[in-house]
């Protein structure tokens, strides 16, 4: 990745949804899979450190990890016609372990 973060940030390439249907087989329309709020990411670039209370701590994220946030408290942007988001360690909602693509209904990102 081009993009070497500031301290404390993490970007993360957002994961495409698929064709969303419920367990019930019913296909939820494109525009209302678009206004939910929260992003899957994969990251692809993480600080170095982020500073907490004046001192320099390691972050807890890493590359290759993918995460949930709120795509309202981060900054997109596209590189290369490609989007991402530029986020705070403190704004990631959590880490998914293990993660399945087919399970979240989305295309993973190379």
């Amino acid at each position: 990745m081009m993009i070497e973060p500031y301290p404390g940030k993490i970007i993360a390439k957002p994961l495409v949804r698929e064709e969303m249907k419920t367990s019930s087989g019913v296909f939820i329309p494109q525009k209302t899979a678009e206004q939910i709020r929260y992003v899957i990411g994969k990251v692809v670039a993480v600080a170095d450190y982020q500073i907490i209370d004046g001192e320099q701590k390691e972050m807890l994220t890493h590359v290759g990890d993918y995460l949930y946030f709120d795509e309202l408290t981060s900054r997109e942007f596209k590189v290369r016609g490609e989007q991402f988001y530029c986020l705070g360690e403190d704004q990631v909602y959590g880490k998914i372990k293990d993660f399945n693509s087919t399970e979240f209904g989305v295309s993973d990102v190379e």
